[in-house]
């Protein structure tokens, strides 16, 4: 668990650092596929963790973060049906930098805190 977690956190913290410097470098070229790319990562490693039912408490980070994130994404492809537009990349276009960014900070502090015995936090 704890090995996977790590290589999660590195690969959440490369993917934001990555695609920041490619979309100073390139402008909007490429910044929808990676808000795709990020999105999907995130995703795969909710699954993980939800199938694996690591940190599953409920009113937990984790669990609070799951839930905020399959309601914005419900939430936005019912907006995009209803007004026929292209509302869900624009939705993420801001809401997915902000989510990736909590959702590192999220598998920090259950690698280098919640996981430390209550001896090692005094």
């Amino acid at each position: 668990m704890r090995a996977f977690k790590k290589i999660d956190l590195l690969i959440q913290v490369m993917l934001v650092i990555v695609f920041t410097i490619i979309e100073i470098v390139h402008s909007k070229s490429l910044f929808i596929l990676a808000l795709y790319i990020l999105g999907g990562w995130q995703l795969i490693s909710m699954l993980i963790h939800w199938a694996n039912k690591w940190h599953p408490m409920k009113g937990g980070r984790r669990f609070s973060f799951q839930i905020v994130f399959v309601a914005l994404f419900v939430l936005a492809s019912l907006a995009e049906l209803v007004f026929q537009k292209v509302f869900l990349q624009h939705f993420l276009l801001f809401t997915l930098p902000v989510l990736s960014i909590y959702y590192s900070y999220i598998c920090y502090m259950e690698i280098f805190y919640y996981s430390k015995r209550p001896l090692e936090l005094i």
